[in-house]
């Protein structure tokens, strides 16, 4: 089953949509996507470090694509803004669509989505991050959690941005309690997405009751990091992890 690539993860802002008057064709949806990225050995914001990567940029690159689409420069401090806003011709836009699998997602049992315009091309884009001594993919997102208690179970929250391109505007819908890599998770989307740049969230939470796993339009989130290496964490916190490793990895 492919994976859905959000991470760069990096997948809605308010998106940017000039209104429409008579026959007046809107503008294409632009992202404008800054920050500064950090060093960050885990997941949890909390032991975030100033960036030491050095100076660079920041390559943009769509899903199954081998070339560089866009690039901007990255600061020493790890600062950089890339404003998405050119349209993509369809000739460079994968066959394989950010929805591709989605009929996979369930171990036990069909799940699907409800597409406003199903002939619509929706593709992922990552961004990577090159510097003298770095060359990987970069993850927009955070975690939080709660430990738990003799009375209060603990609790997990994971939010993964990520980039995507559709040639055609398109609102995606649907939800399904399943089960995800054998843990009973209730799966939904939610996304409103313009024709051009749009912004998605994956957010995630869980208990040991189950996990919501929602798909949504949302404003990019603001922590920008390459990927850590493995760390120690909370039992709780692999096995939700582990639920959600075919969203979270690109």
């Amino acid at each position: 089953m492919k994976r859905l690539s959000l991470v760069g993860a990096a997948l809605l802002v308010p998106l940017v949509l000039s209104a429409c008057n008579g026959d007046v064709t809107p503008s294409l949806g632009t992202l404008n996507l800054s920050g500064t990225l950090v060093d960050a050995p885990t997941l949890l914001a909390a032991d975030d470090k100033p960036w030491t990567g050095g100076a660079g940029q920041i390559n943009l690159r769509l899903s199954e694509a081998t070339t560089d689409l866009l690039s901007t420069p990255l600061s020493s401090g790890g600062a950089f803004t890339l404003n998405l806003k050119d349209p993509v011709d369809d000739s460079k836009l994968p066959a394989a669509g950010f929805l591709d699998g989605v009929n996979g997602l369930c171990d036990d049992k069909a799940f699907s989505v409800t597409q406003s315009n199903p002939a619509a091309r929706t593709v992922g884009a990552q961004l990577n991050v090159k510097t003298a001594s770095i060359d990987a993919p970069l993850v927009n997102g955070t975690a939080s959690s709660t430990q738990a208690t003799t009375t209060t179970p603990g609790s997990l929250l994971l939010q993964s941005g990520g980039i995507v391109y559709s040639n055609a505007a398109n609102t995606v819908t649907g939800s399904r309690t399943c089960l995800v890599s054998k843990t009973s998770t209730t799966v939904t989307f939610n996304m409103t997405l313009v024709k051009g740049w749009n912004s998605v969230v994956v957010e995630a939470s869980g208990t040991s009751a189950g996990i919501q796993l929602t798909l949504k339009s949302s404003s990019p989130l603001s922590r920008w990091f390459v990927a850590p290496k493995p760390v120690a964490q909370p039992l709780s916190i692999q096995s939700l992890r582990g639920s959600l490793s075919r969203f979270l990895n690109p």
